[in-house]
């Protein structure tokens, strides 16, 4: 549901132009597309079979269809991906071991939050962003005029 923890990295990318937020989790069996990013985009959406995905917290998303071949930018590296359409929230994309598996070896690093692999004969490393940490406010600081 787009939260950052210690099995995902976060990355910034881009998709044809737009700055797009994306979530690397070997834990997801596919790679899944925001709905309203894809429409935003203007990515064509191709309807295909209705299915249900479980995600990490039991609940279920359905999927409304499929992005081919869409071209994502991540670290100055072209990446053509298939992406489901689910209505997730958080991260505009997540990237499963659907892609993960196309890369061959991959060394993830999450202390450095690196994602090292090689690409077209070249070494490709991946950083990923910081994660940010959110104090919740408590009444007892505030103070009402």
């Amino acid at each position: 549901m787009g939260q950052c923890h210690l099995s995902i990295i976060c990355l910034l990318g881009s998709v044809l132009g737009h700055s797009v937020e994306v979530l690397i989790d070997g834990g997801s069996t596919y790679n899944f597309l925001q709905e309203r990013v894809a429409l935003h985009l203007g990515i064509p959406i191709v309807k295909s079979h209705n299915f249900t995905i479980m995600i990490g917290n039991g609940d279920t998303l359905q999927c409304s269809g499929l992005c081919s071949t869409v071209t994502l930018d991540l670290g100055g590296h072209r990446f053509p991906v298939d992406f489901f359409v689910l209505p997730i929230r958080g991260a505009d994309m997540v990237l499963g071991a659907q892609w993960l598996s196309t890369l061959g070896p991959v060394l993830m690093d999450y202390k450095k939050l690196t994602l090292t692999f090689a690409w077209n004969g070249q070494t490709v490393t991946l950083l990923g962003c910081q994660p940010i940490t959110i104090e919740p406010i408590h009444l007892h600081q505030l103070e009402c005029y």
